[in-house]
Order: C-alpha cells, then structure tokens, then sequence
C-alpha cells in the first residue's frame, strides 16, 4: 500500500493479506483450491472499499473485517465461504449509512440487529447461533432506539421473542433462561423495571400468561417455586 506499513493499525494477519487483492488485479488465487483462506479472503477487499483509510478504531475489528464482504458479493450472502461470525456482521455497514454507533449498545447485538432486516423478516435460525437469533427482533420492535442501559441484557434480547412469535412460547428454540423472562415486557405494559424485582420476579408472570396451568416440566424448580407467589397476593410481590 504505497509502501507505507502500518502494522500497528490492525491485527498482522490482517495486514498480511490486504495486499493480495492489489497484486492479482481483483482475482484471487488461493492456490489448489482457487480460494484463498478465508481468514485472509476477509481482509483483501476492505483496503479498496474504503477508499485505503482504516478507522479500525471505530468499531471493533472482527465486525471492520467482514464489513466489505457484502460489497463485494453484490448483496448476495455465501456463508459457506466464511465463518458464521463474519456473516452476521455483514450488514450492519450497510443498513446504518456506513456509520457504526458501537458505544450504544452491547456489539453481539449490535451486530444481529441488521440480519433480520435484510432477510425480508423471516427468522432463519439454522442460518446463525441461537444467541444472534434472540436479538433479531430487538431493533425491529423498538423503533430503531436501543436502550440497554434500562435492563439486563438478557432481559432485553428475549423481551421481543414472544412478540414476534404471536403469543406463543415455543420453549424449544432458545435457552430456558430467556424463556423465562418473556412475559415481563407483556406484563408491565412495555416498561421494564428491573430494579423493582428479583430473579424470581421473572417467573410470576409466566403462570399468568399460561393460563393458570402449572407445568414444573418446562422450568427449572426454583422457577415453579415461585409462580404461586403473584396468584395468592393478588399482583403485589
């Protein structure tokens, strides 16, 4: 790159590879497989995307490298030429006008929030980890406002999961933990006041929700431990 190095801008084995995209005119010849790997096929567009200024600082590295993927493939996705992480984090240039906004929110849901927009709303699930899938729904929901500092992260992903799905709690695609704090957002009528209650608080309003039946299978025993609690107190913890 003009013969400046800058090593000290970004990780060396990105570095390494930048300048083999240069070299082959656009090309790239990994050797027998025709494919570089892919560690290194990440790399080789972004110098050319953005114009050879890197602003590594702006966001964190692992989501700068994949970043220009996308450009280059024409909007189309080929997951099976990178790891899974480096897909997820492809469209977030593109849906926020190539400003990155890090400091606003957690990055592992920062980074899910574009997939959902750029699959026309339909979760694919088995495209991504579980994790990324719990927060698609997120930024949909809220209006494009992320405000992770009013709760727990983990509150916050699952809040959005039974809205999507029409009311129904299918346990089996996530994590029991988020499956419990569903019915918080439902309850409280869209403000989330942690503060105001304990873990336990999380599973009242499970009972609620599921019409009054009590299936102790579906939870973990300290959760069903405590539905009972909101039923005898009318509402009052």
């Amino acid at each position: 790159v003009h013969g400046k190095i800058r090593k000290h801008e970004f990780h060396y084995s990105l570095y390494t590879t930048m300048c083999i995209k240069l070299k082959v005119n656009g090309k790239i010849r990994g050797g027998g497989g025709g494919r570089v790997h892919y560690s290194l096929y990440i790399t080789i567009c972004i110098k050319l995307k953005v114009n050879g200024k890197i602003r590594k600082h702006e966001f964190h590295h692992s989501l700068y490298i994949t970043m220009c993927i996308k450009l280059k493939v024409n909007g189309k996705i080929r997951k099976h030429e990178f790891h899974h992480s480096l897909y997820i984090t492809m469209c977030i240039k593109l849906k926020v006008n190539g400003k990155i906004r890090k400091h606003e929110f957690h990055h592992s849901l920062y980074i899910t929030i574009c997939i959902k927009l750029k699959v026309n709303g339909k979760i694919r699930k088995h495209e991504f980890h579980h994790s990324l899938y719990i927060t698609i729904c997120i930024k949909l929901k809220v209006n494009g406002k992320i405000r992770k500092h009013e709760f727990h992260h983990s509150l916050y992903i699952t809040i959005c999961i039974k809205l999507k799905v029409n009311g129904k709690i299918r346990k089996h695609e996530f994590h029991h933990s988020l499956y419990i704090t569903m019915c918080i957002k439902l309850k409280v009528n869209g403000k989330i006041r942690k503060h105001r209650f304990h873990s336990l608080y999380i599973t009242i309003c499970i009972k609620l929700k599921v019409n009054g039946k009590i299936r102790k299978h579906e939870f973990h025993h300290s959760l069903y431990i405590t539905i009972c609690i909101k039923l005898k107190v009318n509402g009052k913890i």
